[in-house]
């Protein structure tokens, strides 16, 4: 169970990540071009969109899973406790 739900999350992720990326894309876009004259240059924002979206990829994936069971360990001991 816990490989196929890891999976099922990192599948997730994978499918959210590129429509992110449009999303960062498009609202950098839409910035004034000054922005990009002071603020930062292209590299760093080419850098930065995909070190982000690697980020959330991972997190979607193993680390929410990871969270999950954490969570449901936690409760089970809790009630236990309780028990």
């Amino acid at each position: 169970m816990n490989a196929a739900e890891v999976a099922c999350w990192m599948v997730t992720g994978e499918r959210q990540t590129p429509r992110i990326r449009s999303l960062y894309l498009k609202t950098i876009l839409k910035q004034d071009i000054a922005f990009f004259d002071t603020e930062t240059t292209t590299g760093e924002v080419i850098g930065r969109m995909s070190g982000d979206t690697i980020l959330i990829q991972d997190s979607m994936g193993e680390k929410v899973s990871y969270s999950k069971r954490i969570s449901i360990f936690i409760m089970d001991h809790d009630l236990q406790i309780l028990s």
